[in-house]
């Protein structure tokens, strides 16, 4: 394994983040939840069961969820030669996710390879690289948050015009794919579908997966943006949307098992109670005509969220949950 970093501890200060270690990752970005809440409190069923409406600093969040691992060496070259089949314009991208990955890994050894005759030095750098290991995919979510930001609150406007831009599709698309490839229902369907596969450990090669993965999708969007269309989703009076902790839903996953693959691609997307979006493929069908929905309508994407989730749905009051779990 090559890397052209040669000073841990400058490296660590120069082309990372530093800040205080971040052990509680969210899997659903608090902010996006925002709508459906009442002084940060949000309706939450969890495992079933209603909770005593907790904050959303709570909610959709474990521990070192995205902390990163050390790839094997044969992973790393087994991730290496996939990379390789790939078109070339995308080979350099996705080796750069690999290197950022691994970067703390080789860091650390060449610390505690430089530093073995001062141990109280070698021991401060690598508390600040374990920072970085803990941190580093958190940070990066961060900063995909950032630059979706804008666009969900357009959205929220019922303002649509920067997906018809060039820099508005990429930056929305990287943003949505993330979304959905972040969450632990995401990595939980994943490692049942490799479950076989012994030459790679899934947990470990997630973090670096995930982002290859959404690289690789958002370019074959891009290919072929102007096919795809946006289309807002309106509840009726007395309806609500919900969402979970699995937001981004692909509507052709309806009815496959968690291991299933669906051919086709039309993502839903709740952004508030009264308001969702869904992108979808001209080339499958057509753009809806009618973006205000029936209330028998918002109950069919309701329950779609409600069967995708892996632990959590959330609403804007308990009642729609209580409804949910009578079905």
């Amino acid at each position: 394994m090559e890397c052209d970093l040669v000073n841990p501890s400058k490296v660590v200060a120069k082309l990372y983040h530093m800040d205080q270690k971040k052990t509680g990752h969210h899997t659903v970005w608090q902010y996006y939840l925002q709508p459906w809440t009442k002084n940060g409190r949000i309706s939450c069923l969890h495992d079933g069961e209603l909770l005593p409406k907790p904050h959303t600093s709570n909610v959709a969040k474990k521990n070192h969820f995205y902390r990163l691992k050390e790839l094997s060496e044969d992973e790393f070259e087994t991730i290496d030669a996939l990379i390789n089949l790939l078109p070339p314009e995308l080979q350099e991208i996705n080796r750069d996710w690999l290197r950022y990955f691994q970067a703390p890994f080789y860091l650390r050894e060449l610390n505690r390879a430089i530093n073995r005759d001062d141990e109280e030095l070698e021991v401060d750098i690598d508390k600040d690289i374990d920072v970085l290991i803990s941190n580093a995919e958190e940070n990066l979510h961060e900063s995909i948050e950032k630059t979706g930001k804008p666009h969900l609150e357009s959205l929220r406007n019922r303002d649509a015009s920067f997906f018809y831009t060039h820099e508005g599709f990429a930056e929305f698309i990287h943003f949505i794919i993330v979304q959905y490839l972040r969450t632990r229902k995401i990595l939980h369907n994943l490692i049942s579908s490799l479950d076989d596969y012994s030459f790679i450990d899934v947990d470990r090669a997630i973090p670096v997966m995930r982002h290859i993965f959404a690289t690789n999708i958002c370019f074959a969007f891009e290919a072929h943006k102007q096919h795809y269309w946006l289309q807002f989703l309106e509840s009726p009076n007395g309806a609500e949307f919900i969402t979970g902790d699995q937001p981004v839903v692909n509507t052709y996953s309806r009815g496959l098992l968690p291991t299933g693959i669906p051919e086709h691609v039309e993502l839903y997307y709740p952004i508030g109670p009264q308001l969702a979006v869904l992108l979808g493929d001209e080339r499958d069908r057509p753009r809806p005509g009618n973006s205000i929905l029936s209330s028998e309508d918002v109950h069919i994407y309701n329950k779609l969220i409600f069967d995708s989730a892996y632990q959590q749905v959330f609403a804007s009051h308990d009642g729609l949950l209580r409804d949910l779990m009578e079905l």
